[in-house]
């Protein structure tokens, strides 16, 4: 009986967890959306930062690579507009 109790408390708990959960990604979802009303330049920015940092540390090297190839590609671009005038 004892573990059943404590099961149901357990399960009461987590449910508790989720529902304040939901209710904190909500008002950052709705702070999201009136930052984007009021300031949409810097509400980009700032999800574009967000984006490039999550996929820094989920996948590393693809990051470095990808960095890498952008910077050369930056380089030939800059270097070929140069020649051109």
């Amino acid at each position: 009986m004892k573990q059943v109790l404590l099961l149901l408390l357990g399960a009461v708990i987590l449910a508790l967890l989720k529902a304040v959960l939901t209710v904190l990604a909500l008002a950052l979802l709705l702070a999201l959306v009136f930052s984007f009303a009021i300031r949409p330049r810097e509400t980009l920015q700032f999800v574009g930062v967000l984006l490039v940092f999550s996929v820094a540390s989920a996948q590393p090297t693809v990051f470095i690579i990808t960095v890498g190839l952008v910077g050369a590609v930056v380089v030939v671009a800059s270097t070929l507009a140069k020649r051109r005038s």
